[in-house]
């Protein structure tokens, strides 16, 4: 039984090691917008309906929208910032890159700008005796910008294909040259993932095996 426990021991801390790992790099997307920085017009929702809410006028719109190494980074302007308690957002952090002049830019990252943001406010107005604590969604308006390239390579390229002479496209030139050759050739699908899977699954089955072959004794 120990021989069983000490060969154990090994295998389920390197299931436990890797195959975290390897889930955690499939999660991972890129944005969907080409790098650079742009307007990004924006509307500010109440928390429980798609009526527009009064945080708007106290908003600078559009949005600046920087696009870097794959990240969406949302730069946003308060008017009256000495107003604003608190400001979040359910993407993440939020950061204060400048407060001054009675004006607060803000920046903090959003995975999808076509998804509906929620973001909880806290505004005081002394002057009118104003607190109040506010549930905000903000919808994103992207239709103004560029899509990543690599998403539209498949599409050119088949765009290249249709303006090939005699009106063929390549797609249909390669299923002619497949039907004159024999039967086309099948690539096996492969992934990042699939070493650490195999591994896995070899370490369980000789476990397994293991397990087997010292119970029988």
């Amino acid at each position: 039984m120990r021989k069983i426990f000490k060969f154990l021991v090994p295998v389920l801390f390197v299931l436990v090691t890797i195959l975290p790992f390897a889930q955690s790099n499939s999660v991972e997307a890129a944005s969907t917008y080409a790098d650079g920085e742009y307007d990004l017009p924006f509307t500010v929702l109440k928390g429980d309906s798609d009526e527009s809410s009064m945080t708007n006028d106290y908003l600078v719109s559009p949005a600046k929208l920087i696009v870097e190494n794959g990240k969406n980074k949302v730069q946003l302007t308060l008017k009256n910032s000495s107003w604003w308690q608190e400001f979040t957002v359910a993407s993440g952090s939020v950061s204060v890159l400048s407060d001054e002049n009675d004006t607060r830019v803000v920046q903090f990252e959003v995975g999808d700008l076509d998804q509906i943001l929620s973001s909880k406010i806290h505004v005081v107005v002394p002057d009118i005796d104003y607190d109040n604590k506010y549930d905000v969604r903000f919808q994103f308006d992207t239709s103004g910008l560029t899509v990543n390239d690599a998403g539209n390579e498949d599409n050119a390229s088949d765009t290249t294909d249709k303006e090939n002479g005699n009106g063929s496209t390549k797609s249909e030139t390669d299923e002619d040259e497949v039907s004159t050759s024999g039967k086309a050739e099948e690539n096996p699908p492969t992934g990042d993932n699939a070493p650490i899977l195999l591994l896995s699954v070899v370490l369980l089955g000789s476990g397994f095996f293991l397990v087997r072959r010292f119970a029988v004794r």
